[in-house]
């Protein structure tokens, strides 16, 4: 009794034939580098070349595919999963794969990049996949940037050395950025935002300063930049507040009573008209925290004159 290939057996059989002139019925053209393909196997693991066999494009007709913005190796390794149905990915040839694999539309290897590329998210990586990943899937960089909202905290450092002259794209879909910054990068003791014109910054326990430059509208890009750092060490934040040519910055400071003045940190170029930072203290472990960047003024403890 006969039985039936497995599928392994078959691939082996298959993989005889990639980039083998024997049987070919179309070439395709990547780089300087032409490939002997099969249509039937094209067409069924690409809608993108399925739909350019079934098209009257003077390509398909003459038998020949060209295609732009694709590396030959790239492509090489691709048909390589094509005809032998190995697992090809990996940490090195992923964001290249995936790309072309976006744009050939191949969608069982569409869904491989994607389950490697949420194996492999970490906080050391997340920043650099949110740029590596924008241009190819709005579901993963969304994904990358959710991960790095919810470290963004730990990320400080990280973030510092890889935003030096770089800007990270963050997409705010939801329409209510500052609603969901809070609850995505920690309480309100930990961080707070400040609203300045038509920008927001955020003010961390440690001191650092980001810029949030919002779009013209609602779901479009904002930009996300560290601006300085105003102090060593972490202090419990409960809120900040620009008044009177002032940035009244409200929270527990270890060993400081009252009032301190004694930050020399420039704040030109970050906030137009403010010349001064002043530190408000304050011990009370309930304080009505931050709201948009708005706190009651009777919270402030505003600084007198001797």
């Amino acid at each position: 009794m006969q039985h039936a290939p497995t599928a392994h057996a078959l691939f082996d059989l298959l993989s005889v034939y990639k980039d083998n002139p024997s049987l070919s019925d179309v070439k395709v053209a990547v780089g300087n580098k032409e490939f002997d393909c099969h249509r039937l196997l094209l067409a069924a693991a690409s809608e993108f070349f399925a739909a350019a066999f079934r098209s009257d494009m003077k390509e398909s007709r003459e038998g020949k595919i060209t295609l732009e913005n694709v590396d030959e190796e790239v492509f090489s390794t691709l048909l390589t999963c094509l005809y032998s149905g190995k697992y090809v990915l990996t940490d090195e040839n992923l964001f290249d794969i995936w790309g072309a694999a976006d744009m050939l539309q191949i969608s069982f290897l569409i869904l491989q990049c994607e389950e490697l590329f949420s194996e492999r998210l970490s906080p050391q990586n997340c920043v650099q996949f949110v740029s590596k990943v924008r241009h190819i899937s709005a579901k993963a960089k969304h994904t990358a940037l959710e991960f790095t909202a919810r470290n963004f905290l730990d990320l400080s450092v990280q973030l510092q050395k890889d935003t030096d002259g770089y800007t990270i794209q963050v997409t705010d879909t939801s329409g209510a950025f500052y609603s969901t910054f809070h609850s995505q990068l920690g309480s309100r003791s930990r961080l707070v935002t400040i609203r300045y014109m038509n920008e927001a910054f955020a003010l961390q326990e440690n001191g650092c300063l980001w810029r949030i430059k919002l779009g013209l509208h609602s779901s479009t890009d904002i930009q996300v930049t560290q601006e300085l750092s105003l102090w060593d060490g972490t202090v419990s934040l409960n809120g900040a507040v620009l008044y009177n040519n002032q940035l009244v910055i409200v929270g527990d400071f270890p060993n400081q009573t009252e009032i301190s003045e004694t930050l020399d940190v420039s704040l030109d170029g970050v906030f137009h008209s403010v010349n001064k930072v002043l530190f408000s203290v304050t011990n009370q472990k309930d304080s009505p925290g931050v709201i948009l960047a708005s706190i009651p003024k009777d919270f402030i403890k505003f600084p007198t004159k001797a």
